[in-house]
């Protein structure tokens, strides 16, 4: 083999290992992003009140809907990233926004969702956490 090729080998594999981590911390930065365009979504979500309309219960549902996609997106380019305990509590969520009467009130609705919310809402902490995503 002509001598003068290992080296530029050499190089040609330092590089490539040098872009798989950075493609790694990307990922990973990226995972913590959306996290917390979640976290917003899920506050969001929260701040619906006996004031809001179910036009805006609505909307926060989908924001949370769109922004879970999002992680769970990020989360496939990551080996160690666990979401489907994520993905059910999005579930749970989205069973008690349908499963509201036609008749209910907004205050009727807010309490049969606001304990599925907080589920939703610690087991997106945990996996933040679990990340070492940075606050």
């Amino acid at each position: 083999m002509n001598k003068k090729i290992i080296p530029i080998i050499g190089f040609c594999c330092l590089v490539l290992a040098s872009c798989g981590d950075s493609s790694v911390s990307d990922a990973q930065a990226t995972y913590c992003q959306e996290l917390a365009k979640l976290e917003q979504a899920l506050a969001n979500f929260r701040g619906i009140s006996a004031n809001s309309t179910v036009k805006d219960l609505k909307q926060a549902q989908q924001e949370v809907r769109s922004a879970f996609a999002n992680v769970k997106q990020a989360a496939s380019k990551l080996k160690e990233a666990q979401v489907e305990q994520l993905e059910t509590s999005q579930q749970n969520l989205e069973k008690a926004v349908s499963d509201i009467p036609e008749d209910s009130t907004l205050a009727e609705a807010l309490t049969s969702v606001t304990d599925q919310v907080k589920t939703f809402s610690e087991t997106r902490q945990k996996l933040f956490s679990s990340a070492n995503c940075n606050p």
